[in-house]
């Protein structure tokens, strides 16, 4: 959607070249602007202009963000100095406009007819004074561009009305879709989504049909947003529904992380029919290399089974380690299992035990029992009765069970 503020910029200056081609059947010299039905009506950047034989002033409004730009188009060479508009009025006063200050700055382009076309943003203030004035004069150097402004009162308020009536319409819009992405998340967002607000639903807990439902209104509302592709995908899984693998492979054609890792899953376990190990350590790649840290741990695995020879044992110390830092507690005690035993690494007892503690950290009791077990036994590191004894209670009051029974806990 937020590309529109570009077409915004690129509709002011197209249309003049479309001749306000219009305007050569309309009263040259009065301020008109298209209505419904017309070729040049854009509901989105409604216009208002005025012709005269010397140049022609197109004031338009950016309906999404309420805007205000001008384009102006005069017979002039002159590319690099300064242009000041001045409204007259009729008591006499002025109003003065050097475009030179505008935020943005001046954008200069040749036109076709060897003429200076000038874009840049009005305020409200100035279009209100624009309304009630009598001409508004554009000075390029020495020379001076009047343009009358008869009629630009009604001009200008239709494409006020005609802003506030779409940003309205955009606006209603863009809370529909925020609620459909909301109701679908709500049934069926994952806990561990790295790029997801929402609190997520246990997969156990997920409710297929209520899911689907909520999805595909979501899809309708936003159908090019990875979020809710992958979250389509996730309620057609729970339902059984092999739509799961065209709205997964879109969401990571869109680059959404956790569809890379859910895809990745499908192929590797063989489920719809698919089973294909290649293409699920592609995908888990790919997912771990966009950051995703579920997929960084299913490629790390992945590698550390199939992976063929030294360079796949680092890279998949490099992911699981990755995504134990970022908080995965299961990767901090695989990592911990992998330096206490020298898999994929050497035996490192210093490693493992770091590794262990990010576990415990995260409650994670396991990690508490087995960091006890290594001192108890001496594995990668010399026995200690004290710390085995610490860690075994801290895995008590975690409520690990054999830990407990070891300290005869009731």
């Amino acid at each position: 959607m937020k590309s529109r503020l570009v077409v915004a910029i690129v509709t002011c200056l197209a249309l003049p070249l479309l001749a306000l081609v219009a305007p050569a059947q309309a009263q040259e010299e009065v301020w008109v602007a298209p209505t419904w039905g017309d070729g040049n009506f854009d509901e989105n950047f409604p216009i208002a202009y005025v012709i005269t034989p010397k140049g022609e002033i197109i004031v338009q409004m950016s309906a999404e963000t309420l805007q205000w730009k001008t384009t102006i188009i005069v017979p002039s060479a002159r590319r690099d100095i300064q242009l000041i508009n001045v409204l007259s009025h009729a008591d006499g006063s002025v109003d003065k406009l050097d475009t030179g200050t505008l935020a943005g700055g001046i954008l200069q382009d040749p036109h076709d007819s060897g003429g200076l076309i000038t874009t840049f943003r009005l305020d409200q203030a100035f279009v209100d004074r624009a309304k009630a004035a009598d001409s508004w004069t554009v000075h390029v150097g020495l020379d001076r561009f009047v343009f009358p402004m008869t009629g630009s009162r009604a001009a200008l308020d239709h494409v006020e009305t005609v802003g506030y009536e779409s940003n309205h319409a955009f606006v209603q819009e863009e809370s529909d879709m925020e609620q459909a992405l909301m109701h679908c998340a709500a049934a069926v967002a994952h806990p561990r989504d790295p790029e997801s607000s929402f609190a997520g639903v246990a997969w156990g807990d997920i409710d297929a049909s209520e899911a689907v439902a909520r999805c595909e209104w979501a899809r309708e509302m936003l159908p090019d947003n990875g979020q809710v592709l992958y979250l389509l995908g996730r309620a057609y899984d729970k339902a059984g529904d092999r739509r799961v693998l065209e709205a997964l492979g879109a969401a990571a054609d869109l680059g959404y992380g956790m569809a890379f890792n859910h895809l990745g899953i499908i192929y590797r376990d063989g489920e719809y029919g698919t089973d294909d190990m290649g293409h699920a350590g592609d995908l888990f790649r790919q997912g771990a290399e966009a950051g995703n840290i579920l997929a960084q741990y299913a490629y790390a695995e992945f590698l550390a089974e199939f992976g063929d020879g030294a360079g796949d044992h680092v890279t998949a110390l490099e992911y699981m380690s990755a995504a134990a830092i970022a908080d995965y507690d299961d990767a901090a005690l695989i990592v911990a299992r992998w330096y206490r035993d020298g898999y994929v690494a050497e035996q490192d007892g210093r490693a493992a035990r770091e590794f262990y503690e990010i576990a415990i950290e995260a409650d994670h009791a396991a990690a508490a029992w087995e960091l006890a077990g290594m001192y108890r036994d001496g594995v990668a590191v010399t026995k200690d009765p004290e710390a085995y004894l610490t860690y075994l209670k801290v895995a008590a009051r975690m409520g690990h069970d054999d830990a407990r029974t070891a300290l005869a806990y009731d």
